[in-house]
């Protein structure tokens, strides 16, 4: 009836508004089965929450539920004309590979002190052997090797390679000699990072310059590092000198930094 229905939808909601907070879920699932059940209960004058006793389905006698087999239909045959196995072509398959597991280069890993050689040996085995005598010593200018280190490093920042790209910024370089480029770099950190990196830039370097002598030196000068700013108040620091508006403008807003 529709009064049945609308007073168990009104239990089923309230079981659903209380099933998340409810420290026993199950009771309180039980407990709303059993309100349900006795609504139909033409009894005893019962209140809302009334539960039929359970004496009262004693008497009521269990239904049996039996299953009927269901005969499905047959399958339709459909003849289809007989073709022999030699009018279809065998399918072609492709000749298996064998996998070779016996690797022609030794993989090393980066954990071992022979690791290290192994890498170390491989890099060497980069560089084609080549008579420095028959390699072009030209004369250059300073200007025109600062000219193509900023090439350099702009191609640097083009692929992504922000960070060494800003540590070969932090200097000018110059000429020490004929054949020797020099930089400082703040920390020694940047050193030896620019070092392992050198070998793509000095190649370059080379080729730009048709002088293949010229070498790198890196020196480390503690004192230029106080000019760059690395902690959130040194950088407000910085930009308070380019320009004080700044910090009225930190105080009007109320900011951090």
């Amino acid at each position: 009836s529709r009064a049945f229905l609308l007073q168990a939808l009104d239990m089923a909601n309230d079981c659903d508004l209380k099933y998340k907070t409810s420290k026993n879920q199950r009771l309180l699932v039980e407990l709303t089965l059993m309100k349900l059940a006795s609504i139909t209960f033409d009894g005893e004058k019962k209140n809302a929450d009334f539960i039929v006793p359970a004496s009262h389905f004693k008497h009521i006698p269990a239904t049996k539920i039996t299953t009927q087999e269901v005969k499905l239909p047959e399958p339709k045959v459909v003849e289809t004309a007989q073709v022999t196995t030699e009018e279809i072509p065998a399918p072609l398959t492709p000749p298996i590979k064998k996998i070779d597991l016996k690797s022609k280069e030794n993989r090393v890993s980066g954990l071992s002190l022979s690791s290290l050689k192994t890498k170390k040996e491989h890099v060497n085995t980069k560089n084609s052997a080549v008579s420095e005598e028959d390699l072009p010593s030209n004369v250059f200018t300073e200007a025109d090797m600062q000219g193509y280190w900023e090439e350099f490093v702009k191609q640097l920042e083009a692929k992504g390679r922000k960070i060494l790209a800003s540590n070969l910024h932090t200097d000018v370089p110059k000429l020490k000699d004929e054949q020797t480029i020099w930089i400082e770099l703040p920390n020694h950190t940047m050193k030896k990072e620019v070092e392992r990196e050198q070998g793509p830039l000095m190649n370059y370097l080379k080729q730009k310059l048709s002088n293949y002598s010229i070498t790198l030196h890196i020196t480390v000068n503690e004192e230029v590092a106080k000019k760059y700013a690395f902690t959130p108040e040194e950088k407000y620091q910085k930009l308070k000198e380019k320009n004080p508006n700044i910090e009225l403008l930190r105080k009007e807003f109320d900011l951090d930094f």
